[in-house]
């Protein structure tokens, strides 16, 4: 049985054409033609060709499948990019994650700008009442995080103080 062998013509006549003739060819013509009428044999009907198109087809299903799975834990729906989190660009919520991490991001209960209410009352339990101060810049904030008698709501305040009162 003959080994089959299969080369490229295409190079070898380009080879050719590009550096002349050499000592071991006598005939040009005789060797395009013999070049020009070599048979050809589709690549396609190799074993090896459709086994390696077969493994192709088999990491594509799989690659396909790795890319849904991560679309679906990644930020992405469907084929389109999910570009918001709770109503804020991910690029800002990414930012707040790292300042998070870093201890250099702080949740005040209130924001600058709300009013804050406070349930005061005398030691010696008279003249009960309740207070609002708007906060006004950050040293407010940090005041408010301080009372433990500040609320959100007056009704809250009153509840509290209903509460100091009858104790």
């Amino acid at each position: 049985m003959a080994e089959q062998r299969l080369i490229d013509a295409n190079a070898l006549r380009e080879d050719w054409l590009e550096n002349g003739e050499n000592e071991y060819v006598y005939d040009t013509n005789s060797f395009l033609a013999s070049l020009d009428d070599a048979p050809t044999i589709n690549p396609e009907t190799l074993p090896i060709v459709r086994q390696l198109r077969a493994e192709l087809a088999r990491v594509k299903v799989e690659r396909d499948a790795a890319q849904r799975l991560l679309a679906e834990h990644s930020g992405v729906v469907g084929m389109k990019k999910v570009t918001t989190c709770f109503g804020c660009p991910l690029d800002r919520v990414l930012e707040l994650v790292t300042a998070d991490k870093e201890r250099r991001c702080i949740i005040f209960r209130f924001g600058i700008g709300q009013t804050v209410y406070r349930a005061w009352i005398r030691p010696d339990g008279t003249h009960p009442f309740v207070s609002e101060e708007k906060l006004k810049s950050v040293q407010d904030l940090i005041n408010a995080e301080l009372w433990s008698d500040a609320y959100k709501t007056r009704e809250a305040a009153n509840a509290a103080l209903a509460k100091s009162v009858k104790t």
